[in-house]
């Protein structure tokens, strides 16, 4: 499974041991910028029982969640926030530790050496090259998360094995 997380469009991919993909979805929703702490720990709380119920349906044995990325200007706090909730989540409900690899490090296994910095309007463009069509930005990332850690798996690189 791999997850593209953010409050607002969280993209989840599920895929099975031989990489066709099984499941995609985007989930999260706006508030307003006046939104109570109430409403934004409610959406929270929806973000995450929406992953634990994926993950739970597919019988999910490892995730890759992307890590932060320490160069977005606004927003940081928002990540940090979602991030920790999943992992806390995943580890609760499904005793899954989930790897957290730096969006470039998986671009770049995926698409190959130099491949890294792409962005994610490149990525769905090089995913439809391969003739996988996901049109969510979010869940093109997602993809390449799952794909990621599904070779950390098949290579006995997986850091976190529970």
């Amino acid at each position: 499974m791999g997850i593209d997380p953010s409050v607002t469009s969280t993209g989840i991919e599920v895929l099975d041991e031989h990489a066709k993909r099984l499941y995609g979805a985007v989930v999260g929703y706006e508030l307003e910028q006046t939104a109570t702490e109430r409403e934004k720990t409610e959406r929270l709380i929806w973000v995450t029982s929406e992953i634990i119920r994926v993950a739970k349906k597919w019988e999910v044995t490892h995730v890759g969640l992307e890590g932060y990325s320490f160069g977005e200007k606004y927003g940081g706090e928002h990540m940090g926030e979602i991030g920790g909730q999943i992992k806390v989540q995943l580890f609760l409900a499904c005793q899954i530790i989930p790897e957290v690899p730096p969006p470039k490090t998986a671009r770049a296994k995926v698409f190959g050496k130099g491949m890294g910095g792409v962005s994610k309007t490149q990525v769905r463009a090089m995913l439809k090259m391969k003739s996988i069509h996901i049109k969510n930005l979010d869940r093109c990332d997602a993809y390449v998360l799952a794909r990621y850690t599904r070779w950390l798996f098949l290579t006995g690189r997986l850091h976190n094995k529970g």
